[in-house]
């Protein structure tokens, strides 16, 4: 099983969230890091962790997709997981999903719910739980109904991203059956990457904390919410290339399905022409209904 943490100019948090990595991994496991050209100490701080992780240093920037697709092609374990320089993995995080994989060999992911906390861990409200094919549900049917559980899950993923990079476990071989994460997106190259999963394999969801996903300005992703006609657009072009993906696939998607994903892109690529003043003056309950339809 192979952690991978991508990392870029992270040390305010780094430390705490290799320590949860190294709480919860096991001797046949590695922790694999990929510091991306950062100037801000982090490359000192991982000496700390000399023999309990791998480190790479790139000796220039490569982006965030990009250093992502490099932990994949570093990564030696038959699962694969991100954790995310500020975030943390809880207790049993690992142990967890590895399990719900391995009672089921034809799921192919499987994803928990993330504890979203303040920059001093503080939790925020209830953790984010997603409207998905729960494990005991997966796991209380047989193989063949995992075409049925697939197309519910990926219905969902139409809408809205509905996982933090974090909380998913996959298998190797379905990573390399997806491919790289699609390097000309920032925003929502998650995004692509987990439409692109679900229209191959089945998901599972262990409704339980398994990151705790820390809210704090400097966060990468804190742009997808300050600038969300860019986050639209992004999502949008992830839309259309993952409906790229399931024709050279040969993916044919139901008419419900086919028919909600259109309409949802039609009307990503237009949120994606709005001023920014719009969604500023968006009344809360508004916000909110859109948050809730287009994964904002």
């Amino acid at each position: 099983m192979s952690v991978l943490v991508p990392v870029r100019n992270g040390a305010r948090f780094l430390r705490a969230s290799l320590e949860s990595a190294v709480k919860e991994v096991g001797p046949r496991d590695e922790i694999v890091v990929s510091d991306d050209a950062s100037t801000d100490g982090s490359r000192e701080l991982l000496k700390e962790f000399h023999g309990q992780v791998t480190v790479g240093h790139n000796p220039v920037r490569l982006g965030i997709a990009q250093n992502h697709n490099l932990l994949l092609r570093r990564a030696r374990g038959s699962y694969l997981t991100f954790l995310h320089q500020d975030d943390e993995l809880t207790s049993g995080a690992v142990d967890l999903r590895v399990r719900v994989l391995e009672a089921r060999p034809t799921l192919g992911m499987v994803a928990g719910d993330s504890l979203f906390v303040d920059e001093w861990g503080v939790p925020l409200g209830p953790p984010q739980t997603p409207s998905l094919p729960t494990v005991e549900e997966v796991l209380g049917t047989p193989p063949d109904d995992d075409e049925r559980l697939r197309l519910r899950a990926l219905t969902g993923f139409v809408r809205s991203n509905l996982f933090q990079v974090g909380s998913v476990m996959l298998r190797r071989n379905l990573a390399e059956q997806v491919g790289e994460f699609w390097e000309d997106l920032t925003l929502a190259f998650d995004y692509d990457y987990w439409l692109r999963s679900l229209l191959v394999s089945p998901v599972a969801h262990i409704p339980t904390p398994i990151i705790k996903f820390r809210r704090h300005d400097g966060q990468a992703s804190h742009r997808f919410y300050e600038d969300r006609a860019s986050a639209q657009s992004e999502m949008s072009l992830a839309m259309a290339h993952a409906r790229e993906e399931a024709h050279r696939l040969g993916v044919r998607l139901p008419f419900t399905v086919a028919a909600e994903w259109q309409a949802v892109h039609l009307m990503r690529r237009a949120a994606a022409r709005l001023p920014p003043s719009f969604f500023r003056g968006l009344p809360s309950p508004v916000a909110r209904a859109w948050s809730s339809v287009f994964g904002m």
